[in-house]
Order: structure tokens, then sequence, then C-alpha cells
């Protein structure tokens, strides 16, 4: 199974990282010890090193799998599966031009070994060398047509390189070769969501509960399914960053007149503002203990869960508000500003896998400072604020962000002001949650909530889109927005949210259909044990294993394999439970006799791609 470590990318396509065995931690302890022991016992053969490498990297060691496969290297310096896997660990190390140079040593050793292709190419995207990376890529499923994750790393390489059609064909490449691939089917989710088409992919979005690119909550333990929430506590989870949640809470209150009381968990910093924004929401942060309830959901799931369409988002013009003594405190700082208040964001997280694109040099927007009759503020915080300390004897730009404590100072300041222009990061969702003209600039490539070829957003009816066309820079669109702002200065005010009629009325057209739908959920929910599709059941069954309820995991498991005989993943999962309740004949699945150390090595390595 091949290669890819996380790229980071809930926003852009998840990487396929190499295979780990879903053996306990004390069985590859164990192995790890008896590896190690033939090191001892022969330690002039380079392949007990590079397993053992390989053992470690899997354990979480990657600085000790390095050590490893470099003494297996110096035994034999052109072993194929230790250079792979060199270059593999490095790469987990970030460490990303040794990992590529590695894999190409890998190559030259063995031109025909796919996986080395691959994890050649999962190098590369993580460079950013996207032309570089599709061509590993292609070379690997060429030697290996049924390579799934190379299929895989391969459509989402695509999707960075902005080949959004031929990263589709490549993801439903990787599904039809292995159904339950959840990187593959939740990139290709992403894909979809881009393109408008909702209802698939919503579906397939799904997937990344499933995926290695999966953070934040654990899985839904009582999974809502949709049905009738009469008389029941709902419990849902922020599972994403912050613009994610600023996002989505516009469904927590649909979600509430559904329900008799829902909590919601979030960020610590968005805590003082959604408890003022969503009255009757118990709102928890850090702290705070949700039980009893009766369902649960993560929230990004409450657009599938509410079948929203294109015509069905929930696109009120404000849905979230700042705290009274924010907005007052703001209010009355900035009155001192002149003219037009513009407020600014020129950097998101630079952890951010498309930060890159999205992010630009504060001096690029140099000629928006000259636009006569507007006055500037920044929003900017983190490392990035150190640009404004570069501005000696130029036009003013007042730091409000090393003023704010948390998102409820943000948004008291966004309410204070008269335009927010930003690329695309949390502030640009705030902005457009609070009703604020928000204009934000967005890099060719950039994140399906932003679609494809629009200026419009279907989410913000207060927003306008800048978009880079392929091939532009940053420097070729500040021309449009200096004229469009200048033109906002001299009275134009139709510029400023060109589009909020015809989202308003959009968003009338939504709440009509969702509360028609609503009225048709009369049944209430019934257990989801009976009800759920097989991959939401295996989800759950998974969660339950963890928590040693396995006489429920079992059910769980085998209702899936009931509804999908040839579910690998759920038969898999029978052997593990069946392991962990002692029934060990139940558990072991037989291997040929006759494998040979050296085939033995092969397989190993190639896990690690």
């Amino acid at each position: 199974m091949p290669s890819d470590p996380p790229g980071a990318a809930e926003h852009a396509g998840s990487r396929t990282p190499p295979r780990r065995h879903r053996a306990s931690k004390r069985k590859l302890a164990e192995a790890i010890q008896h590896v190690q022991r033939a090191t001892k016992l022969a330690s002039q053969i380079a392949v007990f090193h590079a397993n053992l490498g390989e053992m470690l990297r899997l354990a979480g060691r990657p600085k000790l799998a390095v050590d490893e496969a470099r003494r297996a290297l110096a035994i034999e310096p052109d072993l194929p599966a230790a250079l792979s896997n060199l270059g593999v660990a490095l790469y987990e190390l970030k460490d990303y031009e040794e990992a590529a140079r590695a894999q190409r040593k890998a190559i030259a050793a063995a031109p025909d070994f796919a996986e080395a292709h691959g994890n050649l190419g999962n190098a590369l995207h993580a460079l950013r060398k996207f032309d570089e990376a599709i061509a590993a890529f292609r070379r690997a499923v060429e030697l290996k047509p049924d390579y799934a994750d190379g299929w895989a790393n391969y459509g989402t390489t695509l999707h960075h390189s902005g080949s959004f059609d031929e990263g589709i064909a490549a993801l439903r490449r990787a599904i039809a070769l292995t159904p339950h691939h959840a990187n593959a089917r939740s990139g290709l989710g992403i894909l979809l969501l881009m393109r408008g088409e909702f209802g698939e992919g919503l579906d397939e979005y799904e997937w990344r509960l499933r995926s290695t690119e999966r953070k934040g909550p654990r899985f839904p333990e009582i999974p809502w399914a949709g049905g009738s929430l009469a008389g029941k506590h709902i419990y849902v989870q922020a599972e994403q960053g912050f613009g994610d949640t600023l996002q989505f809470a516009r469904y927590i209150p649909p979600l509430a007149r559904r329900a008799s009381r829902v909590t919601l968990r979030v960020h610590q910093q968005l805590v003082t503002l959604f408890r003022e924004s969503l009255p009757g929401i118990t709102v928890l942060g850090d702290r705070g203990n949700p039980a009893p309830y009766q369902c649960d959901a993560v929230l990004l799931s409450l657009p599938r869960l509410f079948r929203t369409r294109l015509e069905s988002i929930p696109g009120d013009v404000r849905y979230l508000r700042a705290p009274a003594d924010a907005a007052q405190r703001w209010g009355k700082h900035l009155a001192k500003m002149r003219g037009l208040k513009v407020g600014l964001v020129w950097a998101g997280n630079p952890e951010h896998v498309n930060d890159s694109r999205r992010s630009l040099d504060l001096e690029v927007l140099a000629a928006l400072f000259e636009v006569q009759g507007a006055s500037f503020a920044s929003l900017q915080f983190g490392p990035r604020t150190a640009d404004l300390k570069k501005r000696k004897g130029k036009p003013a730009i007042e730091d409000l962000g090393a003023r704010f404590e948390d998102f409820a100072d943000t948004a008291g300041a966004v309410d204070a002001l008269d335009l927010v222009i930003t690329v695309d990061t949390s502030v640009a969702h705030l902005a457009g949650a609070l009703g604020k003209p928000v204009w934000v600039l967005l890099p060719w490539v950039s994140d399906w909530r932003w679609m494809l070829n629009r200026e419009d957003n279907p989410w913000y009816p207060t927003m306008r889109l800048f978009r880079q066309k392929r091939g532009e820079s940053w420097a070729d669109i500040v021309p449009r927005i200096v004229e469009d702002l200048a033109a906002v200065v001299q009275g134009d005010l139709a510029r400023l949210t060109p589009f909020k009629a015809e989202g308003v009325r959009r968003a009338a057209h939504a709440a009509a259909i969702m509360a028609a739908e609503a009225a048709q959920v009369a049944e209430p929910i019934t257990a989801p044990v009976t009800a759920m599709p097989p991959g939401q059941a295996l989800i759950v069954a998974e969660q339950k294993r963890r928590n040693g309820f396995l006489a429920d995991a079992d059910e769980l498991t085998r209702r899936a394999i009931e509804a999908e005989p040839d579910n690998a993943e759920a038969a898999h999962m029978l052997g593990i439970i069946a392991h962990q309740s002692g029934k060990l004949s139940d558990a072991i699945v037989t291997r040929t006799a006759s494998d040979s150390d050296q085939s033995e090595c092969c397989a190993l390595s190639r896990q690690s791609r």
C-alpha cells in the first residue's frame, strides 16, 4: 500500500499516508523487540535494519527509523526498500528535500519500484513542485495500475495544480479500486463541492471523518441521522478551524428549532462571541460536560444532515453579533478614523496547506493606501503583524490585532468598520457572518467554499470575491480593488456589496425550503444501530472498540457485513475484536508458510512508501 504522509489539506484534498498496521501498540512493541534482537544477533544483514526502521516509524519514532535505514544502507547502499523507507521517515520529519533525494536513489536502484515513485510524488507535493509530483504519480500508476493510494495522491496533486476535472477522474479511479478509500472519497467530495455539486459532494465529504487528515473531536457516538429531534438533546462539536466553525455555526439556530436542547462545543477563543450570538444554546469551550444527550454530530456534517443544496444554503445576512460591550468599546476607539473605515488582513496561518498561495506581502496592497477618503486599520494577528513595522514614513495603518483577546474583540472591531478587505482567513468568515461588507482576495486555486469562477459567494450575501486567474499574481488584481475602492469612496455604494440583494432573496428561499423540510420530519429518531449505513456503522464500531464495548462493536460490524458481505475493512475489524475478546482462533488469518525473509522485507517496506 502506497505512500504518503498527511499534506494537511482538509480544504484542498486529503493526502494518503503510508498504511499503518492496526495491530495493538503492545504487538508492535513486541515485534520491535524481536527485530532488535535479530539485528544484534546478525548485525550485518541490511534487511533486518530496514525492517526495524519501518517498525519504528510505524510506532511514531521517525528519527530512530532514519537511523536504522541508514544502518541498512551502510551495509547495502542500493537496497531499494531501505532507501524508500528512509525517504518516508524523512518526509515525516518534514525534511522534504532529503526525502525526495532518497526516493530518487530508490528509483535509480529499482526503476520499476512503483511505491518509490509515489513517495517521490509525495515529497515533491510537499515542496509545492506540483508538475514534477504529477509526473512521479503518473509513473507510479503506469507501473502499478491497481495502486489505489497512488491514484488518490495523483488526484489530490492534480487538484492543487488546478487540474480539477483530471483530479476528479483520478480520485474516482482510486475509489473504483478501493471503495472504502476515505482520503480519496473526502478529496472527491471537496472537488464536487467546489463545482456546486452538493448532493454527491456532501456525501463524499463525510468520509473525512475516517481519513488520515481527520483532526478534532472523536467520532459521533450516537450519530444524529437527520430525523426528528422532538424532546431530544443534541450535542454538536466543532471539528476544524476557526473559519469553518464561524461559517457553519449558521446551522445551529435551525437545529435548535428542531431539538429541545442543543449543546455546542467550540474553540475557547469563540466562546464569548457564540454565547452572545446563539441565545438558548449551551456553548462550551475547553471545559464542561454536555451529557446526558440523546444524539450528537460534528459541525461540518450538518450541511449534509440538512440536505443542503446550492439553493438551500442558509444565507442569513447576519447570524452572529458582537457582544455589546465589545461593540461599544471598539466603536469608540475607531471613531477617530476618517472617511471610509477599512480593516485589513493580508496573511493567514503559515501552517495552512495553501498558505503560500493565499497570503501576500502587505506592500502588494500599497496602492490601496493612496486612495483618498479611506483610512485603514489592521485586523491582522500572529507573526505577520510585524509587516506593519516596515512601513516607516508611509500612510499609517493602526494595529488593532495586537489588542484582541478573542473573537469577541475582533467582532467588535469589524462592527465599527465600513469594509473589510482580507485574504482567505477566519476574518473573512467573521465579517460575512456579521453581515459586514467584505472583499476577499483569492488565489486561483482556493478553498472549496469559494467555489469556482464566481465573484459572489452564496454563503455570504455581503461578500465580494476578487479572484486571481491562472497565471496572475496578486499585483495583477490589486488595480481592480483600488478602482472599486475609489468608486465607493466617491459615493458608488453599489460596488460595496453588489450581490447583497440577490443573496438576501436566495436566503429567503433557502429558509422556506428548510422550514418545509423540517415540517416533513415526523418520525422520532430511532436507535442508530439499525439504520446506520455500513460506513457509519464501522465508524461507531471503532469508537466502541476503543472504549472497550466489544459486544456493541461486534454487533455493529456484523451489521455492516450483512449489508456489504465483501467489505474487507469490516472483516478485519471482526478479527481485531475477536483478538481483543481472547478468541484467538477466530482472529487468525492464514498466510503462506513458504514466504521468504526477503519477500517479508519487501512487503513490510512497501507499506511505508
